[in-house]
């Protein structure tokens, strides 16, 4: 924990709780100051101070409880940060995996409105995915079968696979598409 003093010699006011906070973000931070300002501590707070202590008001008991309380907000802060971050490793990972995909995978709401296609999906269909996206699905959303297709560059054969899925906190198909036109 740091124990921080807005009046230091090598660096005054709100910038240090910043300063402090930038080169150690997951350790908590309370500020020590003889300021009665509220906009201060608001800012302290702001800047990612756990609390805000007025040194007259300061008791051994108040310091104990400031102390106690801001490693646990501070543990809680790291754990949703952690979090977060796999997440974001998570997305990444998928979006990765979509995009070197090399059959074409696209999510369809219940309705048959395309809400996703990979870069395969543009490449065997011929259309951008701003051009899919929001536009309806022609195909059928269950099992898998075989459709012929007038593409730009002629007629093939796609083998479609669909399923049932939970996609952004509600039911949707993913199809995956792939061209067997040359083994038909």
């Amino acid at each position: 924990i740091i124990l921080l003093d807005l009046h230091l010699p090598d660096s005054e006011g709100i910038d240090t709780v910043s300063s402090v906070r930038s080169a150690v973000p997951d350790i908590p931070v309370i500020v020590l100051t003889s300021l009665d300002d509220e906009d201060v501590a608001n800012e302290a707070i702001k800047k990612g101070a756990q609390e805000y202590i007025i040194k007259t008001d300061l008791t051994a008991d108040s310091l104990s409880k400031t102390i106690l309380y801001a490693i646990e907000r501070q543990r809680l802060v790291n754990q949703v940060n952690h979090a977060n971050l796999l997440v974001r490793e998570n997305e990444a990972r998928f979006h990765k995996m979509m995009d070197e995909n090399p059959d074409a995978v696209m999510i369809v709401s219940p309705e048959k409105i395309i809400k996703y296609v990979n870069h395969s999906t543009e490449k065997i269909l011929g259309k951008t995915a701003d051009e899919m996206i929001g536009s309806e699905c022609k195909y059928h959303l269950s099992g898998r079968r075989s459709e012929k297709l007038l593409l730009p560059d002629g007629m093939h054969t796609l083998e479609i696979t669909s399923g049932l899925i939970s996609w952004e906190n509600g039911p949707a198909f993913v199809c995956a598409i792939r061209d067997i036109t040359e083994s038909v």
